[in-house]
């Protein structure tokens, strides 16, 4: 079979800020157990290990500062935790904090393998606010009586009709009170007014929608009618424009934009571009030259709002020299091939099976229902099938080799033993038998290869791929860095979405989730490059190509679930360019959205070995 795919011109580079290499320094540095005090004290004189560690745990940082008044079983704990963090900053390189962070780079014909570090100091950092605090700044304004007047509000698109009651599936609010249970509302008549004006009109301020009940309430005055709306925004019934979009714009300068129409918060605003502008500062700082920088602005945040983190920070690495040669870029296009006739069928999984099953049983097998109304089929898995605790993992473990490929691998097994070769070799014969039973159709359109790269030399090094190296679509893994990226990487990636959207019957939707943990939101900013959202529980800065919940119908065709658009009249596919996992406290809508990307999709998941992984020779 012929190559499927090309592969990008850039790449991406993830990297611990200190080399294995000083890890290995410090070991032997340090064998003496007994010297822990004077271990400590190396660590402190770190100055850009004491600055990621305040980023990360300063709780830890500043026991670490207060060394000489801890007992011995408090600094025995210290060492182990602090060491821990230091092992992570010199091995791994998942992006985290000012640990470890990325880059990227472009392949280079007839070069090389190079990868030079500058200084760590030369590497940039990019800290924002923590959207936990920013939340808790936006339910304080919202919290004031006399806002509701002025805020404008939208109808909260996680709101189910059912009969004569309302159920919002998810709140910031409840989720605080460690309440993680649906709201079930009553719809009365002042309700019914509110919510079928806002379907009219989307987005107005309170004051008009006080006007539009004095039409129905003339002898109620103003501030009952306020009390009101102030009721239904309190219970997330009612979503205010102050919540920040998560696509696109900086949410701290969105709030601050917001509040310039609020002259009631003009020194609130104030307290927030001041915040701002010392952000700016700290980004600008070298790596270890912070802290002082960094501790002045979590001060002035916590006088606004406690929260139990204030910045989220990450790290845009610097080097001398960054080459990979165009020899490799073939091999990764070799390897992904590799990779795809290894990975297992795409089976469809029993969770999808079981909906379509209670799909068709209730509707038919020809309907299109409205996702609004499909809430009592979600909960009925949730409820049998423990849909709740669907992840990735466990959807990838309901795939399965069909038993053509399952019966050659064991028999390319059995001739390693009978050669005693240590290896499998995956050559060109190898690839193309194990290929004959890949069905097109199932491929996925983009994925990414994780691999580490051993050895430099344009000829001579290892490609060691991981043991899930190509699950993500593409971008997915770079989604919260778009801001601060070559901008060449994002335009050929928007050039491969807009590839993949050229069936004009079909549209790709970014998925914008507001977690209930709002902390999780720091995950999902991202950028989308996609030429529309479907927006679920936050404002937008793209009303005209948002979807709506309420304009979604699901339907069932050739054992495939769809979505469709009743007013554009087009499938929707909806995408995730974010690694926000698909966890326990997450809607079920949500989760449907996000996996329906990858149903009747092989997923290049990589080596999965079957039942020989436990034979003693693997």
């Amino acid at each position: 079979m012929e190559n499927l795919y090309e592969t990008f011109n850039h790449f991406i580079v993830r990297a611990p800020v200190y080399k294995i290499q000083d890890f290995k320094g410090f070991h032997l540095k340090n064998k003496n157990e007994n010297n822990i005090m004077g271990i400590m004290e190396e660590f402190k004189k770190d100055s850009i290990f004491m600055e990621s560690l305040l980023v990360a745990n300063s709780a830890l940082y500043y026991m670490l500062i207060d060394l000489d008044n801890l007992d011995k079983k408090r600094l025995e704990k210290l060492f182990k935790s602090t060491s821990r963090y230091y092992c992570r900053m010199c091995s791994r390189s998942t992006p985290f904090g000012l640990f470890a962070g990325i880059t990227t780079g472009k392949y280079v014909e007839n070069k090389n393998n190079v990868i030079k570090f500058n200084e760590p100091k030369s590497h940039t950092k990019r800290a924002r606010v923590d959207m936990e605090w920013l939340t808790k700044i936006v339910i304080y304004i919202e919290n004031n009586l006399e806002s509701i007047f002025n805020l404008k509000v939208y109808r909260n698109p996680l709101l189910f009709n059912e009969g004569n009651k309302l159920t919002l599936i998810n709140s910031i609010r409840k989720y605080k009170e460690n309440n993680t249970n649906p709201l079930l509302i009553n719809v009365t008549k002042p309700i019914k007014i509110v919510l079928n004006y806002l379907y009219e009109n989307k987005l107005v301020e309170g004051k008009r929608l006080i006007e539009e009940l004095k039409i129905y309430y003339p002898e109620e005055s103003n501030y009952s009618l306020s009390q009101f709306l102030h009721i239904l925004l309190k219970e997330e019934i009612l979503l205010s424009t102050l919540r920040p979009p998560l696509l696109d714009v900086d949410p701290l300068d969105y709030v601050i934009e917001s509040l310039s129409n609020l002259t009631e918060y003009s020194n609130l605003r104030g307290d927030l571009l001041d915040i701002k502008k010392c952000i700016e500062v700290y980004n600008n700082t070298d790596l270890g030259k912070g802290i002082e920088e960094f501790e002045k602005i979590v001060n002035k945040m916590e006088k606004l709002s406690r929260s139990s983190h204030y910045l989220q920070v990450d790290l845009y690495l610097n080097f001398k020299k960054l080459e990979l040669s165009s020899k490799l870029k073939k091999d990764l296009t070799i390897a992904s091939r590799l990779l795809l006739s290894l990975s297992p069928n795409n089976t469809t999984p029993s969770l999808w099976k079981d909906f379509i099953e209670e799909f068709e049983d209730n509707y038919g097998t020809d309907a299109e229902v409205p996702i609004m109304q499909l809430n009592d089929v979600f909960h009925k898995l949730e409820a049998n099938k423990g849909y709740s605790s669907i992840k990735k993992k466990s959807t990838l473990a309901s795939f399965g080799y069909d038993r053509h490929r399952r019966n050659l691998f064991i028999s390319y097994f059995i001739a390693a033993l009978k050669n005693n070769s240590e290896e499998i070799v995956f050559d060109e014969e190898f690839i193309q038998e194990f290929e004959y039973y890949i069905q097109e159709n199932e491929l996925p359109d983009t994925f990414e290869i994780h691999a580490s790269l051993m050895n430099g030399s344009k000829n001579d090094y290892k490609l060691v791929l991981g043991s899930m190296a190509g699950y993500a679509t593409a971008g997915q893994n770079i989604g919260r860095f778009l801001d601060g990226i070559d901008r060449s990487v994002v335009e050929e990636l928007t050039e491969t979405f807009k590839l993949q959207s050229e069936n004009s019957d079909t549209i790709f939707a970014e998925t914008v989730y507001f977690p209930s943990d709002s902390r999780l939101s720091n995950i999902s900013i991202t950028k989308n490059l996609r030429s529309h959202e479907i927006n679920l529980g936050t404002s937008t800065v793209n009303y005209q190509n948002t979807i709506e919940l309420n304009d979604l119908v699901v339907g069932v065709c050739d054992d495939k679930i769809y979505l469709r658009s009743l007013s554009m009249n087009k499938e929707i596919i909806p995408t995730k360019n974010h690694l926000l996992n698909i966890a326990e406290n997450i809607p079920n809508i949500t989760k449907f959205l996000y996996q329906i990307y990858y149903q009747n999709t092989k997923i290049a998941a990589g080596f999965n070995v079957m039942e020989i992984i436990e034979s003693p020779y693997i």
